[in-house]
């Protein structure tokens, strides 16, 4: 449960509530609830284990800064000793940024991912991660929130389809004695397919639209002991 303000005002807002499975068979989990979605690395981790204080340009421009939802995810986990695999599926209602806000059709938003990981000798190991994002999106505004203009305000809303694809990678040094060195970085690339409503006063224009963006980041991170760490970002 967080608390943030706005317009002035004290809001509380429930971050996550989610349901786990724990004793499922053959590497099979379910979450059922609200939670951060597994799009991309960062993604799932809250914000005060984030090593910078603000989220990279990427996410903040495709994901509205994080993206979490409620839904339902299923995911397994390959029964290997040598590599980690995990395969995994979400279905969620589609009511935060990217998606519309007010689809009342839950499903809107579809999220496959994959996770790879390993060790390299005593001391490194490594994480590669895909997942795509597919986006049922009514009526979504320009400014990244979920809801259109009303007659009074001018404005632009996009009403389409929206994919999300992302690239993840994470390499971790254990230099003994506390001390780390960590690479991270994601590639993320959207394609979108429908048509802008611009409105202002009691005028409205309608507009095809087909194009796609993308963006990046990469960190290196310096922990020089258990308390204390360095690092530098690139967006």
């Amino acid at each position: 449960i967080g608390l943030h303000t706005h317009d002035g005002e004290i809001e509380v807002d429930i971050e996550e509530a989610f349901i786990d499975t724990l004793s499922l068979p053959a590497g099979l989990g379910f979450r059922f609830g609200r939670f951060y979605s597994a799009i991309g690395y960062l993604n799932e981790h809250h914000t005060h284990a984030w090593d910078f204080a603000d989220e990279p340009l990427a996410y903040r421009a495709f994901l509205g800064g994080q993206y979490r939802d409620d839904g339902i995810r299923g995911s397994w986990v390959a029964p290997t000793d040598e590599v980690f695999l995990e395969l995994g599926a979400e279905i969620l209602r589609g009511d935060a940024y990217p998606g519309g806000g007010n689809d009342p059709d839950f499903g809107a938003t579809q999220n496959i991912f994959a996770k790879l990981g390993g060790d390299v000798g005593q001391n490194n190991s490594w994480q590669v991660g895909l997942a795509h994002l597919n986006v049922d999106v009514i009526e979504r505004s320009a400014g990244g929130h979920g809801h259109g203009h009303s007659d009074e305000e001018a404005g632009a809303a996009f009403t389409g389809d929206s994919d999300l694809t992302v690239l993840d990678a994470v390499w971790k040094t254990d230099l003994g004695n506390d001390r780390a060195i960590i690479l991270q970085g994601e590639y993320m690339w959207r394609d979108e397919d429908g048509q802008v409503t611009f409105t202002e006063e009691d005028e409205e224009a309608l507009f095809n639209y087909d194009g796609d963006q993308d963006g990046w980041y990469l960190q290196s991170i310096y922990q020089f002991n258990r308390q204390w760490r360095t690092g530098l970002r690139y967006d």
